[in-house]
């Protein structure tokens, strides 16, 4: 197994602020057996007034983590906002920078489609630049919630789990 910290730069659109540049992603990958990668990402806290081209603006958002398993057939993954917040970040009246944690998404990257009609959403960081089949569920995202508050290495039982449902039943079918 090898641990790498890996900084990487993104081309973002140009109404995208300064706060969520890539200055604020940092990447752990973790290379394992039989061709798998444990990844981390993490992604600063941000408030930002900067319209963007729908006419919105960014708004305000604590850290983020997104926790994938990466194998030959896709990547699964699990995104949750740490309610973690700076002085400077926190819509919180007491300004403290802390909210209750809660999970976006638990959801796959495939490189064949998962169901019929299911379109691509382009090229994918994680297939390593080709075609991305994904889709994810945010109700199912808080499932592994409780367990990974006092155990946070159970999130990697629940990823293998989730890509072993997934692709093994792909790869069995003809």
């Amino acid at each position: 197994m090898t641990l790498e910290a890996k900084y990487e730069e993104k081309h973002l659109p140009d109404d995208v602020c300064e706060q969520h540049d890539s200055r604020n992603i940092t990447i752990l990958r973790e290379k394992r057996d039989g061709g798998f990668e444990r990844g981390i990402v993490l992604r600063g806290a941000h408030k930002c007034s900067i319209p963007r081209s729908d006419g919105r603006n960014h708004g305000v958002g604590s850290v983020r983590m997104t926790f994938l398993l990466i194998g030959p057939s896709g990547a699964v993954q699990w995104m949750i906002d740490t309610g973690w917040y700076t002085r400077s970040t926190s819509p919180l009246p007491s300004g403290l920078g802390i909210a209750p944690p809660g999970a976006w998404d638990l959801g796959y990257h495939s490189l064949t489609p998962g169901y019929e009609g299911q379109s691509t959403m382009g090229p994918c960081d994680w297939l390593g630049g080709k075609p991305c089949f994904y889709d994810g569920s945010g109700l199912r995202a808080m499932v592994p919630m409780p367990d990974f508050l006092t155990h946070p290495d159970t999130i990697w039982s629940v990823l293998e789990a989730e890509y072993t449902a997934l692709f093994d039943k792909k790869e069995a079918t003809p």
